[in-house]
Parts: structure tokens; sequence; C-alpha cells
């Protein structure tokens, strides 16, 4: 359940800090604004942290495929020349 967000007692402490009664709800409009966003579909820090080991597993295991490729081509330069 999602919380409730109380804006008449919002505008009210803000009248009482001294925002006019237009400053007050545009504030508390910004509020309403950023407590309806859905933010569900943003990464999280697991997320990016699951997506830079599987990046850095690739980039290890296609290292590994041309050191390999490497070592072939100069054992097979070598048997050219000889």
């Amino acid at each position: 359940m999602a919380a409730t967000l109380d804006t008449v007692q919002i505008v009210k402490r803000l009248r009482e800090a001294g925002f006019d009664e237009r400053q007050a709800e545009a504030v508390t409009g910004v509020f309403r604004d950023l407590h309806d966003v859905d933010f569900s579909h943003l990464a999280t820090k697991a997320d990016i942290e699951r997506s830079e080991a599987k990046v850095e597993s690739e980039i290890a295991r296609l290292d590994s495929r041309i050191g390999l490729r490497s070592a072939e081509l100069k054992a097979e330069t070598i048997r050219w020349v000889f």
C-alpha cells in the first residue's frame, strides 16, 4: 500500500514557516508530483553491479580468446618461417 501524502498538512507547515498561500501550494504540488512518480523502472545498485559483473566476465572471456588466437597465429607464423 502506498503511503499517503497529507498535502493540507504540508501547506499548513509551509504557511507557518512564512510561505504565502501560492508558494505553499506550489511547493506542495511539487511534493505531490514527486510522491506520485513511479521509480520501479530505474536500475538499482544491485542491478548495476550484476550488469557490471556480466560485462567484466565477457571481457575476460574475450581477452582469453584473443590470447589463444594470438598464440595460434604466432605458432602458425613460426611454421611458415621455418
